[in-house]
């Protein structure tokens, strides 16, 4: 990142199956900061977050999105022609 200023602590113990590391960054006027203290604060944060998996779209249910917008359209085109 381009002037980054920050003091940057990396967590790589999150405990956490989906989440590789945490990077928390520091304000640059907290220079005398306790890091012991502010990793715990960061891992206290990441216990509260909720991680939800995204699913992907089937074919069956993107065809179907297909032939709903198509159909949309088709309405549309109809409705404005006529």
């Amino acid at each position: 990142m381009k002037g980054l200023r920050h003091n940057v602590i990396e967590i790589n113990d999150t405990q956490n199956d989906n989440i590789d590391r945490i990077l928390v960054f520091l304000k640059p006027q907290a220079s005398d900061v306790a890091v012991m203290t502010t990793r715990a604060e960061a891992n206290k944060i990441l216990q509260d977050l909720e991680v939800k998996r995204v699913r992907k779209l089937s074919a069956k249910t993107k065809l179907w999105i297909c032939v709903g917008a198509v159909a949309a359209a088709a309405v549309i085109c109809a409705l404005l022609f006529i």
